[in-house]
């Protein structure tokens, strides 16, 4: 084998065993990522059992869809819902008072961007007067500039 073929030998191993090690170290980011989302999610749900605040993530999709799992428990419970009173999809369009729905899809839109955003929303409860509450949302992005995860909180305004 002459020097030529045994560096181009050499150079075809360095460059396999560089993908191998960036594929490896790629894999484990995305499981760290996977386990930082869990950890999140947890916390949301213990922030949750909180009288004055919950808190909720929203996993967001390269094609901008999201979906959320652990808002509703703690929303209805505060609003006086029933969780089979509302659809999971649309239950902040329903628990929203229909004035605020533009802002809070404002909110959304602005936070699926990945910037930060907070508004004061009132809240249709199943009985008595609009509830407000100030929604803020805090968007996550990854390695690559995405927005991944929103995490929003839902809280008591301060004066209250």
């Amino acid at each position: 084998m002459t020097v030529l073929a045994m560096s181009l030998v050499a150079a075809v191993v360095f460059l396999l065993v560089a993908l191998g090690a960036l594929l490896v170290r790629s894999r484990m980011a995305a499981a760290a990522r996977a386990a930082e989302l869990d950890d999140a999610t947890s916390l949301a749900e213990a922030v949750a059992g909180i009288a004055t605040t919950t808190a909720f993530t929203l996993r967001v999709e390269r094609d901008g869809r999201y979906s959320t799992a652990n808002v509703l428990g703690a929303l209805h419970a505060w609003l006086g819902y029933d969780d089979d009173e509302t659809s999971p999809r649309e239950a902040w369009r329903q628990l929203v008072h229909p004035e605020d729905r533009g802002m809070v899809e404002q909110a959304l839109r602005s936070a699926l961007a990945g910037e930060r955003a907070e508004r004061d929303v009132r809240y249709v409860p199943a009985r008595g007067e609009p509830r407000r509450l100030r929604l803020g949302l805090h968007p996550v992005r990854d390695h690559l500039g995405w927005v991944q995860t929103v995490h929003g909180v839902l809280r008591e305004p301060p004066e209250r």
